[in-house]
């Protein structure tokens, strides 16, 4: 049995990856290479709290544990995805979309907690009397943890945006 030829030609598929996906995948691998350095000093500041005693009455260790263990996820998750959508693989160009999309909901969330409860995380840090915490160095850590997120959201939405396009689609699906 014979079937009809499709009424339009099919779409060619590029022999080189596209430049959008190309710089998708880049910015993955920088997105994990940030991953990795953030989460080894976030961990080792939490080692260090824990060794230290400093963990309050088990609230802010926990927060922190958390957030090293999702470091860690969405570290490995676009090490894999980066991987994968070089040898061509749509379900991890879908997956690396919705990563990027749940990453940017947990960001603004962090971000409206932490706008809701203001020096909650400074503040349920006990201080000893050889630490003292001026204003200027609260206010460079803020500086620098809003330009780092930022940059950070910036290479989150230009990745699902060089990911969605049809180029990259194609690419993807073999």
């Amino acid at each position: 049995m014979s079937y009809p030829p499709p009424p339009y030609p099919p779409q060619p598929v590029p022999e080189r990856m596209p430049g959008m996906t190309t710089a998708a995948v880049v910015f993955l691998w920088i997105q994990f290479g940030f991953g990795a350095c953030g989460t080894l000093a976030l961990g080792g500041s939490v080692l260090m709290m824990q060794v230290g005693n400093l963990a309050g009455p088990g609230g802010i260790s926990i927060l922190f544990f958390l957030y090293v263990l999702q470091g860690i996820v969405w570290t490995v998750l676009r090490g894999v995805f980066a991987v994968k959508i070089k040898r061509r693989s749509g379900r991890a160009r879908t997956a690396a979309v919705v990563l990027e999309a749940v990453g940017l909901a947990l960001m603004v969330a962090s971000w409206v907690l932490s706008a809701a409860m203001p020096g909650a995380m400074m503040g349920a840090m006990p201080y000893g009397s050889d630490m003292e915490v001026t204003t200027s160095a609260e206010a460079s850590g803020m500086i620098g943890g809003v330009v780092g997120g930022l940059i950070g959201v910036a290479m989150s939405i230009l990745t699902m945006a060089f990911l969605s396009t049809p180029d990259s689609r194609r690419w993807c699906n073999r």
